[in-house]
């Protein structure tokens, strides 16, 4: 059961929203990174829009320059092995994974934002009630509470140093 985040509030998605919710100093806020998983909250990117509200993984991330502001847009694997260039972050949201006790999930996540951005740990709790994530950072096994807003799950490679409890 992984929740679905708008980046923009601590409510969950309002696709209406999406377009309004512009900062200008977006690429300072940006979120998107490779290796963590997404959904498409979009009809507007893929053919007979048969991708919206699928998951992907970001493979790569490109910043277009548009007119006078840099927009970061994504290449995304599908879960069907599809490849879609160039959607733009805003069209895109954080997927986090389920919160399992058993050995063989991961709940791998890496922190998108603030002082511990980058930092990748377990998601030991979600708390939808108040948006919030309980997460054990694998550097330091420090446990920290964060916005749901502000992780996602992670698909790539973990550093030598996050033993990632395996």
């Amino acid at each position: 059961e992984d929740s679905r985040y708008n980046h923009d509030s601590n409510t969950k998605h309002d696709t209406k929203d999406d377009k309004t919710k512009k900062t200008k100093n977006q690429s300072s806020s940006s979120w998107l990174t490779p290796n963590i998983r997404v959904r498409l909250v979009t009809k507007k990117i893929s053919k007979r829009s048969q991708y919206y509200l699928q998951k992907g993984i970001v493979l790569d991330v490109n910043y277009d320059k548009k007119a006078s502001s840099e927009t970061k847009t994504a290449v995304i694997q599908m879960l069907d092995g599809q490849l879609i260039e160039h959607v733009p972050e805003k069209y895109l949201e954080t997927v986090l994974p389920k919160v399992s006790t058993t050995t063989t999930t991961t709940n791998h996540v890496i922190v998108l934002k603030g002082m511990h951005k980058f930092a990748k740990g377990k998601l030991l709790e979600k708390k939808l009630n108040d948006g919030q994530g309980i997460v054990q950072l694998y550097e330091d096994k420090n446990i920290i509470t964060l916005s749901l807003d502000d992780i996602a799950e992670w698909c790539g490679p973990l550093d030598d140093d996050d033993d990632g409890y395996h």
